[in-house]
């Protein structure tokens, strides 16, 4: 687990296949493709969180330090999976951000209520999103984090 000064693991989850092309390139105009792990569900994300199936050598899948969730996903969404979050105490105190086409007041509310870190709305131009996420890395990585729990039995992922 990172403290203090470092560089950040982050989960990047979109189930937009461009979209995910483009976290992926900003990652690397950022400097930041060896950190970062981009999936594509929810169901996805919640796996690697729990460390389970293809996630579960932690070598190769490191818990990570930051996530950064789309709003609208097929299946479980970034609500289902801050849910999911907040039930298991291992994940609280990993910083979260929303992604979002959407702005509704709303959908932000409901974000912060379970436990965003911030909602952000997707940028509009490539640079944009290069700067958003160099900055947030920058950001968290400075931050001291709290202890998580030791790894153990986590809920089952939401039906």
């Amino acid at each position: 687990m990172m403290t203090g000064r470092g560089r950040a693991v982050i989960l990047l989850v979109d189930d937009d296949e461009d979209y995910r092309f483009l976290l992926g390139r900003a990652m690397e105009v950022a400097g930041l493709s060896d950190r970062c792990r981009l999936l594509e569900s929810g169901e996805e994300a919640i796996a690697y969180l729990q460390g389970v199936g293809a996630y579960s050598n932690r070598e190769a899948h490191p818990f990570p330090d930051m996530l950064f969730l789309d709003n609208k996903m097929q299946g479980l969404g970034a609500f289902e999976v801050l849910q999911w979050m907040h039930d298991n105490p291992r994940c609280r105190v990993t910083p979260t951000m929303v992604l979002s086409a959407s702005g509704l007041l709303e959908d932000v509310n409901r974000a912060y209520e379970l436990g965003a870190n911030g909602y952000i709305s997707k940028p509009e131009r490539f640079e944009q999103l290069c700067h958003l996420l160099k900055s947030a890395h920058d950001f968290w990585s400075h931050c001291e984090k709290g202890t998580r729990p030791e790894a153990g039995p986590q809920s089952a992922v939401p039906a």
